[in-house]
């Protein structure tokens, strides 16, 4: 009877060790499954997309990759993007318009200037990388969030370019309602002055101020208005306004801040630009 006793109670031992094995493998994997998840709730799932897309104008190149993650009824995008000058021309200046849905908002970005308004997310250089000679790039990318479930980058400009999907570099003169550059309003006033300069010969900084009155008996909002440069224009900083480089001229667009003249109002701006030529004197195209 005693015998029969203690094999009762080696067998109920090696069952309850059996147990404590099994519930102690079980919650080891998961916790290592769970850190290499990064599993915190149910937030935070990144999707990665494989594949790279692309937008082409006749000088520059956008590529980009996106990943997207959701969380609490809110989708977070995030963009690498590479700017590739494929043109056989310095490009001083760049600037990147997409477009997205009314209801995105702009969570962060680096290596670039982001205004998003009305829908288009403006992108423009910065000092160290708003230059591109021939093969060069620039990098940068940036992070937005929508209440959307998904959405997809299929329209682009890439200074004064537009590039979709089906139409990849079309000539924006061939949609008015495309044209990011329209002619200055010929009722602005503009008074453009030379405050100072500094540098030595072959690499000169010229300051001008800028002062743009609207004329008119009627609000002007947006205004904007085009500026000669030369050939080896670099601004070197710029306040109070946008601006894109092609071609030899300068087209300035506003901020948020002054874009509404209203009837005889005025505002002030200015910028710095390298150049060679030290006569340089700016003029309204």
């Amino acid at each position: 009877m005693r015998r029969l006793r203690r094999k009762k109670e080696l067998k109920f031992s090696r069952i309850v060790i059996l147990f404590v094995i099994s519930i102690t493998t079980f919650s080891v994997g998961y916790s290592l499954l769970s850190q290499n998840l990064s599993v915190e709730g149910t937030t935070n799932l990144i999707i990665q997309t494989e594949d790279t897309k692309e937008f082409k104008s006749k000088n520059l190149k956008l590529t980009y990759e996106d990943k997207n993650w959701h969380s609490g009824g809110t989708t977070y995008y995030q963009y690498d993007f590479v700017l590739t000058n494929i043109g056989n021309e310095t490009i001083e200046n760049w600037q990147v318009v997409i477009d997205f849905p009314s209801n995105v908002e702009h969570v962060g970005g680096w290596a670039a200037n982001y205004e998003l308004k009305n829908g288009k997310l403006i992108i423009t250089g910065m000092e160290y990388n708003l230059k591109l000679n021939p093969g060069n790039q620039a990098t940068f990318g940036l992070q937005l969030s929508t209440t959307d479930s998904e959405i997809k980058i299929i329209k682009v400009n890439l200074n004064g370019e537009i590039s979709t999907e089906e139409n990849p570099g079309k000539n924006p003169g061939e949609n008015q309602e495309d044209n990011p550059i329209e002619e200055p309003n010929k009722d602005l006033a503009i008074e453009i002055k030379r405050n100072s300069y500094w540098g030595t010969k072959g690499e000169y900084y010229l300051q001008f101020a800028i002062t743009v009155t609207n004329n008119s008996d009627l609000n002007i909002n947006p205004w904007k208005f085009k500026l000669s440069v030369p050939s080896d224009a670099n601004i070197t900083n710029y306040w109070n306004f946008n601006y894109i480089i092609a071609d030899g001229i300068m087209t300035i667009n506003p901020t948020d801040s002054n874009s509404n003249l209203s009837a005889g109002a005025s505002t002030s701006m200015g910028f710095i630009i390298k150049t060679a030529d030290l006569n340089y004197v700016p003029t309204v195209k």
